[in-house]
């Protein structure tokens, strides 16, 4: 993902996960930093973008030069509806203690739509912060807490896989689930303002959110949907469905 400093004391960030493909082959914002959610992660799990301790994180953020202070403005550059990883940088912050941030409407797609420019040259920020985070555990589950709500049935869970691999048309550990009663397909949002057709299925008591093999990402559309909606955030089961599978495999 990548932070700019718009201006005073505001920070825009691109989030992205690295490959060869899209190493500067892809347009950003003018004066925006990346932000790799597969380098700001836990190098220990063996699933992938796994949270990362609290000390990577705020070392991270603070090389990028974000401040407690700082208001900070996260998009990403999904084709056509312009949101994927931005709002899992936008999770990982309030996760981490930072509540003055915000998502980008229609990303780096609905920023070209409206005729603004952008480069394709690295951005740099030669400025280094003291950001220190504050871990907030009620917006992360982990598997054993969502072993317990299936015995429970006290959270509502919600799947945001797509169609394809909730009904095993497409590569999955395991298609299907009896323990999940509602879902909801990311992809059927895009622009933020379309994004409270998700409400309908919100009115229950907690919410926990959880999606496929990019464990918590689309996830966390959801939870930032919900956000949109009015409601408080909620949290999301950071292994989801690869770490659940997985552990079912090996029981």
């Amino acid at each position: 993902m990548s932070a700019t400093v718009v201006n005073n004391n505001q920070e825009l960030i691109e989030s992205y996960q690295y490959t060869e493909e899209n190493d500067f082959l892809t347009p950003t914002i003018d004066g925006s930093l990346s932000f790799d959610i597969d380098e700001c992660c836990d190098t220990t799990s063996s699933y992938p973008h796994m949270l990362p301790p609290c000390s990577q994180f705020e070392e991270y953020v603070s090389n990028l030069g974000i401040t407690n202070s700082s208001h900070v403005v996260v998009y990403d550059n999904w084709p056509q509806i312009g949101i994927f990883s931005s709002p899992r940088l936008w999770w990982m912050f309030h996760v981490f203690g930072h509540k003055n941030v915000s998502v980008l409407d229609g990303g780096l797609p609905g920023w070209q739509s409206e005729g603004y420019d952008v480069t394709y040259r690295q951005n740099s920020l030669n400025v280094n912060s003291n950001f220190r985070a504050n871990f907030n555990s009620d917006l992360v589950k982990n598997f054993k807490q969502i072993q317990c709500n299936v015995k429970s049935g006290l959270a509502t869970l919600v799947d945001a896989r797509s169609a394809d691999r909730f009904n095993g048309l497409s590569p999955e550990p395991r298609a299907g689930s009896s323990i999940f009663i509602i879902l909801k397909f990311w992809q059927y949002f895009g622009k933020l303002g379309l994004i409270c057709q998700l409400r309908f299925g919100l009115r229950v008591v907690l919410v926990v959110y959880m999606c496929s093999s990019f464990t918590g990402v689309t996830a966390s559309i959801l939870s930032f949907a919900s956000y949109i909606c009015g409601f408080d955030i909620l949290p999301v089961y950071d292994g989801s469905w690869t770490e659940w599978s997985n552990n079912l495999d090996n029981s």
